[in-house]
């Protein structure tokens, strides 16, 4: 039975535009990646300065692309966060190349460690992806400088792949985008980002080459696009390359629209429900907060609040306690590596990702979303004082 929740992890800032926006694509008789696709793509070009967009069906489409387009192989190996989603390895075996998972840099910062990408370089390394884990920004200067000097050591490109599905809207610098820093870009549109689509990602590059082979592959290597064909009435085509379905849709392209005029104003309330929530957990200090200093760098896209607690037994007794309430948590991530298919295919890695361990042991993450309102940020905090008060 589903259970009815009070306050949402989650929610989508959904009205009638959203609505507009999908009637007009049923008006008009196409569903298939077409006009908006293309002014989707053309409106995050001029917004991120980024001269490539390719948008796909989703983000794990977008990452496993621009391995693709990197020429990643059987014999290549791609340096990963172990926190992170599955889907950020998933897309290294799809290639059937090797992923090799680094720590992160502390408790604290929860994003993929300078250090531990500089020990795990080697001659084999065909690509770094990092993860702007809840859309705060990694190490990018540091990071940059270690693949430069890895790329002189074994004279060869090392790409650096940013997984940005937290981070869309975020910032590096003034003038730098999250996403738009490293050779490749990767966003996700599902239905809990800060742009939510249901579904749907984008590729993001100023590379043309990768973009050019970004856009053939997606549509499996046809050399006459579905646009040509309905509106051009064009036939006949060939097939270059092993392509896939990773097309958008119309509706995916309407939505993306929408949410993108509303971008900018909800992760600035994002922000604003991150000051509140740690304002009012700074009477708990056992409690820790990831990000102490949120805008040491750049401007964060706030995508999620994670809250680390004393240890894991607190950590599930507070979740069990706010669901019996009604406030649904979630959690991000279990190490990758401690899923049941990749510890049968790599074995333990436990003791060589020690803080990513513990961090996902004690880590729960809190409602945030556009329609939260301060009150039920209250009501959260509160509920967690009462649980914590149980557990003494």
């Amino acid at each position: 039975m589903k259970k009815k929740w009070n306050i949402l992890l989650s929610d989508l800032d959904y009205d009638e535009d959203e609505l507009k926006a999908v009637n007009q694509v049923l008006d008009s008789r196409w569903l298939t990646m077409s006009e908006r696709v293309e002014e989707f793509e053309q409106r995050i070009s001029t917004t991120f300065g980024i001269n490539e967009v390719v948008m796909l069906s989703s983000g794990t489409a977008a990452l496993h692309l621009a391995l693709r387009a990197c020429g990643c192989s059987p014999h290549d190996e791609v340096i990963v966060p172990a926190l992170s989603f599955v889907a950020t390895a998933n897309v290294v075996l799809y290639c059937r190349a090797t992923p090799v998972f680094a720590d992160i840099c502390s408790l604290q910062e929860p994003t993929i460690s300078p250090q531990a990408i500089q020990r795990l370089i080697t001659e084999r390394t065909r690509a770094v992806i990092v993860m702007h884990y809840a859309g705060f920004s990694c190490q990018m200067a540091e990071i940059i400088d270690i693949i430069k000097h890895a790329e002189q050591k074994y004279s060869r490109k090392i790409w650096l792949i940013e997984d940005s599905a937290h981070a869309i809207g975020g910032k590096y610098t003034d003038e730098q985008w999250l996403g738009c820093i490293g050779d490749i870009g990767c966003f996700s549109f599902f239905s809990n980002k800060n742009l939510p689509t249901g579904e749907g990602g984008m590729l993001v590059t100023n590379n043309p080459e990768i973009a050019h082979t970004a856009r053939l592959l997606r549509s499996h290597a046809l050399t006459r696009s579905t646009i040509q064909h309905h509106y051009y009435g064009q036939t006949d085509y060939d097939v270059i390359e092993l392509g896939y379905n990773y097309r958008p849709t119309e509706i995916t392209a309407a939505l993306a629209l929408s949410q993108l005029k509303k971008l900018n104003h909800n992760n600035q309330y994002r922000a604003e429900l991150t000051a509140y929530y740690r304002q009012l957990l700074q009477h708990h200090p056992d409690l820790l907060i990831p990000f102490p200093q949120p805008n040491k760098t750049g401007t964060p896209a706030f995508h999620i609040f994670p809250v680390l607690f004393p240890d894991e037994k607190t950590a599930k007794g507070v979740r069990d306690f706010l669901h019996k309430q009604g406030i649904q948590t979630s959690h991000h991530y279990r190490p990758i590596p401690d899923f049941t298919y990749y510890r049968k295919r790599f074995g333990d890695q436990s003791q060589d990702l020690p803080i990513t361990y513990e961090y996902s042991r004690r880590e729960l993450t809190l409602p945030l979303h556009p329609l939260l309102s301060k009150e039920d940020v209250a009501c959260v905090v509160q509920t967690i004082t009462e649980a914590l008060s149980k557990t003494k």
